[in-house]
């Protein structure tokens, strides 16, 4: 054997083998009994359809949509609760998922029950109350802020009955894609409207958010506890923002400059996934070498007897039955890749002594074998930190059964097609018979 690819082994071994196995943390977390506000921020609505409308982007460059065909067009599509069946959506608004009985079409339900079940999984413990904020979807910074400041005002009045009761939640806030940048507005209504109020939102999760100069510097607010921001290799919509002129391509990451430094409560993660290589989880003896912990190309990830399996846009946050926005041999459907939010936080939360929020911790999951490996990436090197186990293949089964049966009914591409052309018309009627 040469040498060097020997000795490179045994420190492996030595080091990467021994943090792994023989002193694996305890991530597991708690929140003692103390109840727990998920709220769930959705992102822009029906913008692809009119991305192609010169006229159209020159309003979005402006940001200057008010009384155009695109903000009636949104809005009939947001004010038709058939659009709201494929994510966790409700009314507008900051509104409670009362119900997470599997039906077909209980979109939010399922959203909070995989959530519940995740958060479980995870050893997290307390009473969860699940909610989604409604915003008019609209593309616009301007809209952004207003919805931030929604947000902040509705939040803080439902907070306030929480406490009136004898209780203070812990607040998690996760945005998806625009969304992110709703939420992240929830700082710049702090500073300029509300400086004097008590709200404290412990962990704010953005997920896919396409990064915009103006909003990303409320990470910094000291209204934010943790900030977690989450992205995937394989989404190719987050960087492409060609209807804002300042972001033509926008960054995955939040980025420093010289007028903005990141704060150490910052977590960015790159979300990887991997599953086994066609014929290899039938195969035994090939599925044990996948499980072989202690091989360094089974830790990294370049193992033949793996295939990448990330992420796009719409499965970071969709369900399985969105159509065009979701891979049907995916490897979790019908299951959003944000349903692994709890274990992407608590695993990140474990190696926060390792953090650096100009690199990146990269949540590597094997959903097959149950587990994830986290490491770092500072941009030249990989420093490997552990592998956690996430939640049982069986169990994740179960999970994954039970979700199919929130599908709605007669929803597919025809139907879809036919619900849009009807939106159209009534956006058409609404514009044309105002003007």
């Amino acid at each position: 054997m040469n040498f060097r690819i020997f000795a490179a082994s045994l420190l492996f071994f030595l080091t990467f083998g021994i943090i792994s196995y023989q002193n694996q943390p305890d991530f597991r977390a708690s929140s003692g009994d103390r109840p727990q506000i998920v709220v769930f921020v959705h992102g822009v609505c029906g913008v692809q359809y009119h991305i192609t409308n010169p006229k159209q982007i020159l309003h979005f460059w402006r940001d200057s949509i008010s009384n155009t065909y695109y903000e009636t067009h949104v809005r009939t599509l947001r004010n038709d609760p058939f659009f709201y069946q494929n994510q966790a959506i409700q009314d507008l608004g900051l509104h409670q998922i009362e119900s997470l009985e599997a039906v077909p079409g209980n979109s939010p339900g399922a959203m909070a029950y995989v959530f519940d079940q995740m958060y479980s999984a995870a050893g997290a413990t307390g009473k969860r109350h699940y909610y989604t904020f409604g915003w008019n979807g609209l593309h616009s910074n301007k809209e952004y802020y207003k919805a931030g400041a929604d947000l902040f005002q509705e939040l803080e009045f439902e907070v306030q009955k929480y406490k009136n009761s004898g209780v203070e939640p812990i607040i998690t806030v996760i945005g998806f894609s625009q969304g992110g940048n709703v939420v992240l507005n929830l700082g710049a209504a702090h500073q300029d409207l509300f400086p004097d109020s008590s709200l404290h939102v412990h962990k704010l999760v953005l997920i896919g958010t396409p990064f915009h100069k103006a909003t990303y510097q409320y990470v910094n607010d000291d209204l934010f506890g943790a900030v977690y921001n989450i992205f995937s290799g394989a989404d190719r919509v987050q960087r492409i923002d060609l209807l804002t002129p300042s972001q033509f391509a926008c960054s995955k990451k939040i980025q420093a400059d010289s007028t903005f430094g990141l704060p150490q409560k910052l977590h960015q993660v790159q979300f990887k996934m991997r599953r086994c290589a066609k014929g290899v989880i039938d195969n035994p003896a090939r599925f044990a070498l996948t499980q072989n912990y202690k091989n360094p190309s089974i830790v990294r990830g370049r193992s033949k007897l793996f295939t990448n399996v990330s992420p796009g846009h719409g499965e970071l946050w969709f369900f399985g039955w969105a159509l065009r926005d979701y891979r049907a041999d995916f490897l979790i459907a019908p299951l959003p890749a944000a349903a692994f939010v709890p274990f992407i936080v608590y695993a990140v939360d474990t190696y926060t002594n390792a953090n650096n929020p100009e690199h990146h911790f990269v949540f590597d999951l094997r959903p097959e074998h149950g587990r994830a490996v986290i490491s770092r990436d500072t941009g030249s090197t990989i420093h490997l930190h552990g592998i956690i186990p996430t939640i049982d293949p069986k169990h994740l089964q179960t999970i994954k059964e039970t979700v199919w049966k929130y599908e709605p009914e007669d929803y597919n591409d025809k139907t879809f097609d036919e619900r849009l052309q009807l939106s159209y018309e009534a956006a058409d009627q609404l514009h044309y018979k105002a003007a």
